[in-house]
């Protein structure tokens, strides 16, 4: 171990024992902190959630955060946040927290304060779909799920294939109070807005932007052991001969790498094809940029569901997809890959096998988008009664009743 690890080890001992009996003896406020799947990121349902109770000022929100974009931005709209920049406020207001909450398997929890019989842990939980990783049935991540006191699943399949016989949570820990971040989905002027304004694009593609373009998104998910770029194991397919395809036809496709990976072979250099880097894009949020996108390329992302509301066109490739496919077959699960279903049984658009299969396709979905829907619409209606809803529940709302009244 190098001196600045141990150095780093000795603090924290240091201000773990420092502040193991301060954080059962400080009194809780109406505090409540959340945070994003890293310390930088700015999105998921914690995001919707934040802005959501942030206006409601009988309560301190503090969003927590490293990073200087999401401060600038919180300060602009007059938003409480807390850093690891102020140590000492940041040290003091967890101590004073009511509620915490999280959307992923864990919490900021700097030395252990909010480890205290006192805080409530919530976690909204991140995306509903039939993909898992093998890995949950571990006990390291199974342990990391029973410290929350509170886990959200939005659907009864999720909560009792999820929450009660693969997790096997305790009755008392499940809730099921919607995503915050799909509420926006069912608000017909947020949609139209944003669908015609653009403004995420924009501010991602800047004077490449068009208004008149067509943007395909996609959003390819983790895969253990192969980071590689996925649209390269595609046959056929090639940046150029794809670029000039989507130019010919003034379409932009865009895509994101998963937050826990950094992916391999990824060409930036084309025009109409962009990764739209996390680590310069700290505001991105998925969920908002959908409302804006027309076309959703897909492999096991749970975006599938929440896109699925807004009722827009998928299509989907499935990197050994034949690996992947099964529910609970004991081969399968070795990939690092469970699935709940069959989701080739309810994926909401068509599978595409390779390059020329994949564009047929695309210009099929862009000349016949209506006829296209219809035949997919009994696969997403599906989809959503398991694992999501088709109608508002108004999540953010319910995650407000719920909070006030655990702090009475």
């Amino acid at each position: 171990m190098t001196l600045s690890k141990t150095l780093k080890v000795i603090i924290k001992i240091f201000f773990t024992s420092i502040l193991f009996p301060i954080k059962y003896l400080v009194k809780k406020g109406n505090i409540i902190v959340l945070s994003g799947p890293d310390s930088y990121s700015y999105c998921d349902n914690c995001r919707h959630l934040y802005e959501h109770l942030s206006t409601d000022k009988s309560i301190r929100v503090y969003w927590y955060t490293d990073s200087t974009a999401v401060k600038k931005h919180l300060k602009s709209i007059n938003h409480l946040y807390i850093s690891k920049t102020n140590i000492l406020r940041l040290i003091i207001i967890l101590l004073r927290t009511k509620i915490m909450i999280n959307s992923g398997t864990s919490y900021i929890n700097l030395f252990g304060i909010i480890d205290n019989p006192f805080t409530y842990k919530i976690c909204t939980n991140h995306g509903s779909g039939p993909k898992l990783e093998a890995e949950i049935m571990t006990s390291k991540l199974l342990k990391a799920l029973k410290k929350f006191d509170y886990l959200n699943y939005p659907s009864i399949y999720t909560v009792n294939k999820l929450g009660k016989e693969l997790y096997k949570l305790p009755k008392n820990k499940i809730i099921s109070l919607g995503y915050p971040r799909c509420d926006g989905y069912f608000d017909s002027n947020l949609i139209s807005n944003s669908s015609k304004d653009k403004y995420i694009l924009k501010s991602i593609l800047k004077d490449d932007f068009d208004i008149k373009s067509k943007y395909i998104f996609y959003t390819p998910t983790w895969r253990k052991n192969n980071n590689t770029f996925p649209l390269l194991g595609m046959q056929g397919f090639n940046y150029e001969k794809f670029n000039k395809w989507l130019d010919d036809r003034n379409i932009y496709f865009l895509f994101t790498s998963h937050l826990n990976i950094t992916m391999k072979g990824v060409n930036n250099s084309y025009k109409r094809i962009k990764m739209i880097d996390r680590g310069h894009h700290h505001l991105l949020d998925t969920n908002s940029l959908m409302m804006e996108i027309d076309i959703l390329l897909n492999d096991y992302s749970t975006t599938s569901v929440d896109i699925s509301i807004l009722n827009k066109p998928q299509i989907f490739f499935f990197p050994n997809g034949n690996i992947y496919s099964e529910p609970d077959n004991p081969d399968k699960i070795k990939s690092g890959i469970l699935f709940l279903d069959y989701y080739r049984n309810l994926i909401p658009g068509d599978e595409v096998f390779n390059y020329t299969d994949f564009v047929e396709k695309l210009g099929n979905i862009i000349a016949n988008t209506n006829e296209y829907l219809s035949k997919h619409k009994d696969s997403s209606d599906k989809l959503l009664e398991r694992y999501l809803y088709k109608k508002p529940t108004y999540a953010g709302e319910n995650f407000k009743r719920f909070i006030h009244d655990l702090m009475r």
